[in-house]
């Protein structure tokens, strides 16, 4: 990553050598020396163990503990770490690292929840499922940046042929629940419903305690008028989210909906002033949604717009 150096109350430049063929040479010498010093200084900082030994040629020094550790060589960091270590960084930990410094924006596709890829945990351990499942987090993660790049450049076909080859090359199914998830939402922003349905579908059949998947297929069959399942996945479901905020927002703002489409205004405005409860803002911002045509005139429903932009403008001016 670039770095911007900035150097402040600079004094002015003065030159001390002459020019020509002599001051050139005057300043090459210089600039060694300058260089020899500041090296001499930062290994006598960084290691005054290995200058000690250096200075008693009698007794070579010691090869250290951990050869293997040190001679693994360390992947991907961008800069050396500032003092000498025995421990260096794990190479996966050091990529998955710098995968999250680097991540562009993740994919979104209101209302339905997509997981973060960046905040999948490392793996660690040295037995062989250990390392098959930290081999598929690095490809699924490596993969899934890729494909979201090619649907925010409009490689829609590019970025669906991807996922599909990835899952047939992952066993993991919480692995597999994420990519089918994923294809869902790329389907859901391109308006091909029959095919979120699909991949919704298949992700909670594969993973029936994967709540995320449940709300997605309700939130999608909301969308293509099937109101009665999809406010029975959510019931079955919206009791299990109290310690996933966004999730129960999620949840609760898509029961609003159904109830409203059912014309149940009193369960719509409980279950949307739960969500607002949980999520303001989110609230505030997704109060146009035409599934909540069944409230939008009802005085309580103002109330809760009203409430909303207060609270929303007050955190506005606070956070100046």
């Amino acid at each position: 990553m670039p770095v911007a150096v900035q150097v402040r109350n600079q004094s002015p430049r003065v030159a001390l050598v002459p020019d020509g063929a002599a001051g050139y040479c005057c300043r090459v010498t210089a600039l060694f020396l300058i260089r020899f010093a500041a090296i001499a200084a930062w290994i006598g900082l960084a290691c005054p163990a290995a200058l000690a030994q250096a200075a008693d040629p009698a007794e070579p020094p010691a090869a250290p503990a951990n050869t293997s550790v040190l001679s693994r060589q360390t992947l991907y960091l961008m800069d050396p770490p500032p003092a000498f270590s025995t421990t260096p960084m794990d190479p996966t930990e050091a990529r998955l690292k710098l995968l999250d410094e680097t991540e562009e924006e993740e994919f979104s596709a209101p209302p339905l929840v997509v997981a973060r890829i960046s905040s999948l945990p490392p793996v660690l351990g040295d037995s062989p499922t250990q390392a098959l499942l930290r081999a598929e987090r690095n490809l699924l993660r490596e993969r899934v940046r890729v494909s979201d790049r090619y649907f925010r450049e409009g490689q829609t076909e590019e970025a669906l042929a991807m996922l599909t080859e990835l899952e047939r090359m992952i066993r993991n199914e919480s692995l597999r629940t994420m990519i089918f998830n994923r294809l869902a939402a790329y389907y859901f922003r391109m308006q091909r419903f029959d095919e979120t349905v699909r991949y919704a579908r298949e992700a909670w059949n594969l993973n029936r305690s994967d709540y995320v998947s449940a709300c997605n297929l309700a939130a999608t069959l909301l969308t293509i008028g099937e109101i009665d399942e999809a406010l029975d996945i959510l019931l079955r479901i919206y009791g299990s989210a109290y310690d996933r905020p966004q999730l129960a927002f999620s949840i609760h703002f898509n029961l609003a909906c159904a109830y409203s489409l059912k014309l149940d205004t009193t369960k719509a405005l409980q279950n949307l002033m739960m969500a607002a409860q949980i999520d303001p803002a989110s609230t505030y911002a997704a109060l146009g949604d035409p599934h909540l045509d069944g409230i939008r005139e009802t005085p309580d429903f103002a109330k809760v717009r009203t409430a909303l932009a207060t609270f929303i403008q007050q955190s506005t001016s606070d956070s100046k």
